[in-house]
């Protein structure tokens, strides 16, 4: 789009994640990335059952 500024840089966005990710796991081993993937997998499932319930309850009173 013509004249249109992005306001989210998305490439500068996905390499600080990944970045930030390496650091946090470079030094662990295959069975502690293990567990950390996990660990994040069990966190963002129970965060979308959250999130899931509280659209019903919304979608329920509106």
């Amino acid at each position: 789009m013509e004249g249109h500024e992005p306001t989210i840089d998305a490439v500068g966005l996905v390499r600080r994640i990944r970045d930030d990710l390496y650091e946090e796991t470079k030094n662990l081993t295959n069975e502690e990335l293990i567990a950390f993937y996990h660990g994040r997998a069990a966190a963002t499932k129970e965060r979308l059952a959250r999130l899931h319930v509280e659209r019903e309850m919304a979608l329920r009173s509106a």
